[in-house]
């Protein structure tokens, strides 16, 4: 028996092939979609992973505060020890530096100078004394330049004197005084 389509042809076709597009066009939704989620999941994966790393990175800063804060609190301890090593210091020298300034004084007089009094206020020293003639006080006011210990001496006062024993030349003088040398 012979069978004979009645349907046209060209029909059956364009139906077969609409259904392969709408089938691509599902497929392609379908892979779209699965990209999309793979996609999603890969960026939300990353900002966990750069969430945690800001969180660790936090946590090391803080860790990195309390030793920045560690630091200035020995640095200012630091700071407390070296000013009372520079008080112990200057009381040290304080406590020698008088006797080995006149001890310096005493090596370095000329022999025909004496003093008559030697008074000390606030690093400036007012000094009164005699001398045989006006050259024995110049080799004592030159004395007193090249000492350390002794700063700018400068004469204020000085009066030829006569005595039963012969004329000297009665002086007066300041300068500052450094125990520190």
């Amino acid at each position: 028996m012979i069978r004979i389509n009645l349907l046209p042809v060209e029909q059956t076709k364009k139906w077969e092939l609409g259904q392969k597009q709408i089938m691509l066009f599902v497929l392609v939704l379908v892979g779209v979609g699965v990209g999309n989620w793979s996609w999603s999941s890969s960026v939300s994966d990353e900002l966990v992973a750069k969430r945690r790393q800001v969180e660790r990175l936090r946590a090391d800063i803080a860790q990195l505060d309390k030793v920045i804060a560690e630091v200035k609190n020995i640095a200012k301890e630091k700071e407390a020890i070296e000013l009372k090593l520079r008080v112990l210091d200057d009381l040290r020298r304080a406590r020698t530096g008088p006797v080995r300034a006149l001890d310096d004084l005493a090596q370095k007089i000329p022999e025909r100078v004496w003093l008559i009094s030697f008074q000390e206020k606030g690093g400036q020293l007012v000094v009164r004394g005699g001398a045989v003639t006006n050259e024995d006080l110049a080799d004592f006011l030159r004395v007193l330049k090249s000492s350390s210990f002794f700063k700018n001496p400068a004469l204020k006062r000085s009066v030829q004197k006569d005595a039963k024993e012969g004329s000297y030349i009665e002086f007066e003088l300041t300068c500052g005084v450094d125990y520190t040398a």
